[in-house]
């Protein structure tokens, strides 16, 4: 939760991209990510929940550098059954 210029420096030091991502990320959102997610039971769920109820600007960040720097991203236009 250290200021935006240290998370940015340290974005540079780390190889995996969601904590990249994330130290890139404003004080705020690193803030939200910390107090409601970062080390509780179930952390995994609740850092899907926290993603959803984050602003579309945040999500779409979040897809163009981490899911589609992996390939994860699905199709357009394909459904779920």
């Amino acid at each position: 939760m250290g200021p935006d210029w240290v998370a940015r420096a340290a974005a540079g030091a780390v190889n995996d991209p969601r904590a990249r991502w994330m130290l890139r990320q404003s004080r705020d959102v690193r803030r939200s990510y910390a107090l409601e997610v970062h080390g509780k039971p179930d952390e995994d769920r609740l850092a899907e929940r926290w993603m959803l109820l984050q602003p579309d600007v945040v999500r779409r960040s979040y897809i163009e550098h981490v899911l589609d720097k992996q390939g994860v991203r699905p199709r357009r236009g394909s459904r779920a059954a």
